[in-house]
């Protein structure tokens, strides 16, 4: 009851999409007011973000970049070409009427060569700027409560938005986001200098997972019934378009590179309930590409493609470890699944998920 929760001005913001959150918590008795706060500084989505993000993506044919859609990309392009509209602009009566003008001037033009529908300029500012209205209680300044909030000892958790190899400079570019997601980024992303934060926690699944159209190159991927078993049994669909994950074994090349990358303090490891029943647990611990091992950094995206994974081999569990909530219960085999993670990546394991419920938990000393 006593949390703030904080969108801080490098979040990109759907409004309509914000406005209906807060209604649906209010109707379920969630007090919003006065302890969400928003940064005047958050660039705001448009509709036209979300036309051009399927436009661009169609425009690349079997090589796209499987995005949902929702605009992201062109709304990061515009803020670093000097297009990008703030929340604080909704509320300007001189600013955001003559933003959008210019802005619309560029965007008719390529959506009307792509086939696409008419842009109304007096529709956008009479809807955006409702939406800056309704959205005005909830602006505060954001650089401020989490700096003191931090100086003065409160419990602060950041949360990154996409697993790191999304990042737009080490991920698999150009099948990436469209901002930098490592931790190193909360400085620019929320005004905090990253020397303050004292903990850094990699969340992993026990196996890889990926939306997209299958372009991405991804070496320790698992097709056919193997995959589509897993997909089932962990649920793994995308949260916004609904679309089945792609699954693969788990890649320690890629979390060891994301441990030092990020400079990851400890490990969450998820989903350990999935693979009981597996006779054998296929782990990849290196990589060959032409007849030479190699490290992440070795190859580029394009090249990753010809990647053969070097797997070792762990004995699998057949017990139910769903209501183990104590280390030293699980499965010898299980423990011995988890030790090696932490002695390849040099990072320990301090929690498990054995279940998607809060008490299915294991905090590992």
């Amino acid at each position: 009851k006593n949390t703030k929760c904080i969108i801080a001005n490098g979040v990109v913001i759907d409004p309509k999409e914000l406005i209906e959150e807060i209604k649906s918590l209010e109707k379920l008795g969630v007090k919003v007011k006065g302890r969400l706060f928003i940064s005047p500084r958050a660039h705001i989505v448009h509709h036209y973000h979300k036309i051009l993000d399927g436009i661009f993506d169609e425009a690349k044919g079997d090589y796209k970049t499987a995005t949902t859609r929702r605009g992201n990309g062109p709304v990061h392009a515009d803020k670093v070409s000097y297009y990008g509209i703030k929340l604080n602009d909704l509320l300007n009566k001189k600013i955001y009427p003559r933003k959008i003008n210019e802005i619309l001037k560029i965007k008719k033009r390529i959506i009307k060569e792509f086939g696409g529908s008419s842009l109304n300029k007096v529709k956008f500012v009479d809807e955006y700027t409702n939406y800056g209205r309704k959205l005005k209680p909830f602006i505060g300044n954001t650089f401020k409560i989490l700096n003191n909030a931090v100086d003065n000892g409160h419990d602060v958790l950041f949360e990154g938005a996409h697993g790191i190899f999304l990042d737009n400079d080490w991920g698999t570019y150009p099948y990436v986001t469209a901002s930098s997601i490592l931790p190193s980024n909360i400085g620019a992303g929320a005004g905090v200098n990253p020397k303050k934060i004292d903990k850094t926690i990699g969340v992993v699944r026990v196996y890889l997972t990926r939306v997209d159209t299958g372009a991405c190159p991804m070496p320790t991927e698992i097709k056919g019934k193997l995959a589509n078993f897993i997909r089932e049994k962990a649920n793994e669909f995308g949260a916004t378009t609904g679309r089945p994950r792609r699954i693969g074994w788990l890649d320690l090349v890629q979390i060891r590179f994301a441990a030092k990358l990020c400079g990851l303090s400890e490990l969450a490891v998820t989903k350990a309930d999935i693979l009981t029943g597996f006779k054998s647990i296929p782990v990849c611990i290196g990589y060959i590409y032409k007849g030479k091992r190699i490290d992440y950094l070795d190859v580029d995206t394009e090249e990753l493609r010809e990647v053969k994974p070097i797997y070792k081999e762990f004995k699998g569990w057949h017990e139910d470890i769903s209501k183990i909530v104590k280390y030293n219960k699980l499965p010898n085999n299980c423990k011995e699944y988890f030790e090696f993670i932490e002695r390849f990546t040099s990072v320990k394991i301090k929690i498990i998920s054995v279940g998607p419920e809060n008490n299915q938990t294991i905090l590992k000393s």
